[in-house]
């Protein structure tokens, strides 16, 4: 029996040694592919080698491209790391298949290669195109970075790569289905970071650029959903998260094309015109957790957009408008917008939120509106260009107003521009559109730390006092859930993981598909719900908060609690222990005494 066990054992821990490498080597090695043939470049290589060995490299890219046409499907390049390759831009005719992509990459030890050539990086140069991967690579002082523009092309990654001090844009792409740029750095480009482009056939679709860092652009934008020159709109279901723009002579992330958009995790700041502008008619857009601070004009500017959904965002700082939006005419126009569990802090004077124009049907829902000064704004709100909140079928829900000095009550809170109209706290909560909107103080961190910015205090009167997004509609069971409004979720368009959201009391499940048309969510797993149930994204406590961050107490002062609650029982039941064993060892010694 015992050499049963020790077998097992030994046999067990074998089995993690070999586990625990295969993971170290995996995620520590250089990633080279089951290809038929790998191709290596170094700067001592030479054209006349077979360039099939680290022993026998190519030494140039015009090798390469001279070769692109015998090279197989799948077959990988590898540029030596620590050299620089300058003689022309690397054109790719060639990739592979699914289970085998043609690996663009690095090898050796040392700093990434760096392709420098002024006519440019990498190019795609031949339609049709699938399966390309391009990694752990520099491309720097060239015309572009990295650029696709080729009929029909699918599935291309492009991981780890930095780019800088290019003439044009970073990174460009168009005519793609399935398309990831992954953690990586674009600076100092002339024209814009990485730019997904409209197209009139294969329209660019279902991509994510993720964790991803761009900064100091000259002209335009740091990413870009964009039409081309023709007016051709790019495709559906595009996923931004995790990235980080500053210093772009435009916008941080310019949304002007497509629909099925989500920006999740992102970061603007110190931008010429704003952290984010969604236009000529992008639909069906969520923007997630953004926080747009610093800017050097305005935060976001919506204008000719339907279907957006804009929550947990900070927004903070900008010099002039912190939130604008309009339409451009009658048949142009603005609407649909929900705006919830956000905060629009003011740092200065100039600070309002602006909606002008054409726009219509916008729902204001749990935020903190709320000034970092005593005397700012001397307005929050202004309607230009005619209408009011009943014609334009805006509605403010369980929102907090505040500024250093509580306001006087005076102050204006809301100005209508034609016919001129001011509108202070008292008169604003009389409006039939608004409900339950207070004047207090929400009682915020103040902190310049990121992850503590604007998070709620204990005793906030934001926590537990907001309102529940949305209601079911009828009473049933299954995984299909009708509800009165679903503009309020997002699905994860199939990229990512969709909302986790709580149904009634407990039910808390996650959504994987949702129908806007008919307010119809699908969820995860098979539930029962009653008519009128709330459902809303994941809160703690008895409802929502009112601002961006669910309030969670401070668990450690709980946990030295708790701890010495737990030192106290253990030493507690220590002597009751020993109580009872003295009683039992004196009542057996007493037994035995008496011959029992």
């Amino acid at each position: 029996m015992k050499m049963i066990v020790i077998v097992i054992l030994v046999g067990l821990l074998i089995s993690f040694i070999i586990t625990a490498f295969s993971f170290n080597f995996y995620f520590n090695k250089d990633r080279f592919s089951d290809s038929l043939n790998i191709y290596y470049i170094s700067n001592d290589g030479n054209d006349s080698n077979d360039g099939l060995s680290q022993a026998t490299p190519w030494k140039t890219i015009s090798k390469v491209n001279s070769m692109i046409d015998l090279i197989g499907y799948g077959d990988d390049l590898y540029f030596r790391r620590g050299d620089k390759f300058t003689d022309t831009p690397l054109n790719i005719k060639i990739g592979g298949n699914s289970s085998d992509p043609m690996v663009i990459g690095a090898y050796g030890k040392g700093s990434k290669p760096i392709i420098s050539n002024i006519s440019g990086g990498i190019e795609c140069a031949s339609p049709n195109l699938k399966n390309v991967e391009i990694r752990d690579l520099r491309i720097e002082v060239s015309l572009f970075g990295i650029r696709f523009r080729q009929n029909n092309i699918s599935d291309i990654a492009i991981i780890n790569v930095e780019i800088d001090n290019c003439s044009n844009n970073g990174i460009i792409l168009s005519q793609i289905d399935r398309y990831l740029i992954d953690n990586c750095t674009i600076s100092n480009c002339s024209n814009s970071g990485i730019v997904i482009l409209g197209s009139l056939n294969y329209p660019i679709s279902n991509g994510l650029i993720r964790t991803s860092s761009v900064f100091n652009i000259n002209q335009n934008d740091g990413i870009t959903l964009h039409k081309d020159g023709s007016n051709n709109d790019i495709g559906s279901n595009h996923i931004i998260k995790g990235c980080v723009i500053w210093n772009c002579n435009e916008q941080a992330f310019d949304i002007t094309s497509g629909e099925n958009i989500y920006l999740k995790d992102c970061e603007g700041y110190n931008n010429g015109i704003s952290t984010l502008v969604l236009g000529h008619n992008v639909r069906n857009v969520t923007i997630d957790n953004l926080f747009s601070h610093d800017e050097r004009y305005m935060g976001v500017v919506i204008t000719n957009a339907q279907n957006v959904i804009i929550r947990s965002s900070i927004l903070s700082g900008s010099d002039y408008y912190i939130f604008n939006m309009y339409g451009q005419n009658k048949s142009d126009i603005s609407e649909n917008l929900k705006f919830y569990n956000n905060d629009v802090i003011f740092t200065n004077t100039t600070h309002e939120v602006t909606l002008a124009f054409y726009i219509n049907d916008l729902n204001f829902k749990n935020n903190i509106f709320t000034s970092t000064g005593d005397f700012y704004p001397t307005r929050f709100f202004k309607i230009t260009q005619g209408g009011n909140l009943s014609n334009r079928n805006i509605s403010f829900n369980n929102n907090i107003w505040w500024r250093g000095d509580g306001g006087v009550e005076d102050d204006t809170w809301w100005y209508i521009d034609n016919p001129p109209i001011k509108i202070n706290f008292t008169e604003w909560n009389r409006i039939d559109e608004v409900k339950n909107d207070l004047k207090i103080d929400p009682k915020m961190v103040v902190s310049n730390n990121i992850t503590d910015a604007y998070k709620l205090m204990e005793g906030s009167p934001a926590i537990d006092n907001g309102s529940f997004h949305t209601k079911t509609i009828g009473s049933g069971s299954g995984s299909k859930i009708m509800v009165r409004d679903a503009c309020y979720f997002c699905d994860g368009l199939g990229l990512i993981d969709g909302d986790k959201i709580i149904i009634g009391a407990d039910s808390k499940v996650k959504i994987v598909d949702i129908d806007y048309n008919q307010n119809i969510i699908e969820v995860n797993k098979s539930i029962s719900w009653d008519d009128g149930d709330n459902v809303s994204l994941l809160y703690y406590g008895s409802s929502p908060d009112i601002g961006a961050f669910e309030f969670t107490p401070d668990t450690s002062k709980f946990l030295k609690s708790d701890i010495s609650n737990l030192f106290n029982l253990f030493f507690m039941t220590l002597f009751c222990f020993g109580l009872f064993t003295k009683k039992l060892y004196i009542g057996l010694t007493r037994k035995l005494a008496l011959g029992r």
